[in-house]
């Protein structure tokens, strides 16, 4: 019986790749710019669907004064909207 593992020829090959893999430079870079473009499309798409909602709402009552010949504005009661 042995106390200690040895790793055989295929896991010490592995591991060898394995470190030489860690210890590479070249491609960090490339991981960075997915990490950070992944990161910046979740913020958008979280930032439409919170938005959705409310700009749905807001195009549907331009929509329906529009279409009702009269425009509320806060700063007048109401302002005549010229039909074409």
């Amino acid at each position: 019986m042995r106390d200690t593992w040895t790793p055989t020829g295929w896991q010490r090959s592995l591991a060898l790749a394995l470190r030489r893999f860690g210890a590479e430079e070249d491609g960090l870079s490339t991981v960075d710019w997915v990490v950070i473009a992944a990161g910046a499309t979740a913020m958008g798409i979280m930032t439409l669907s919170t938005g959705r909602d409310t700009a749905t709402d807001y195009s549907a009552d331009i929509r329906t004064e529009l279409e009702g010949g009269r425009f509320v504005a806060p700063w007048l009661d109401a302002l005549p909207v010229q039909q074409p």
